[in-house]
């Protein structure tokens, strides 16, 4: 069971270091990685100790955040997945707060208007 949880942790690592390779040539050649490129990536590293309701929901998770930095043209930005992962969820996070104190600003108002 260990020799198995090794041996996929090997693969995941050798595939992300092959993904990181593909992606600085495509920054080179000023191409996006391809989503699949991404979801393998992901469903590599999530492969051990989640059940796969969660397995396809991380993939969603993290390719909805890879689509935001492709709106936001990140890719360019970034040497590595993790660094455009963690742009993305920063980005996110902006996202939620700002929509988060609008909600605030609009409930204060109707607080307002009530009293």
């Amino acid at each position: 069971m260990n020799q198995q949880r090794e041996q996929e942790a090997l693969l995941a690592a050798q595939r992300e270091q092959e993904l990181r390779k593909q992606e600085q040539a495509y920054q080179e050649n000023e191409k996006p990685p391809q989503n699949s490129d991404f979801r393998q990536l992901i469903g590599e590293i999530c492969v051990t100790k989640v059940c796969e309701e969660q397995k396809q929901n991380m993939e969603d998770t993290m390719l909805e955040f890879l689509e935001v930095c492709r709106q936001k043209e990140l890719y360019y930005m970034h040497n590595d997945v993790d660094g455009l992962i963690e742009s993305a969820l920063n980005s996110k996070l902006l996202s939620i707060n700002l929509k988060s104190q609008h909600l605030d600003k609009e409930k204060q108002e109707v607080k307002n208007i009530v009293e």
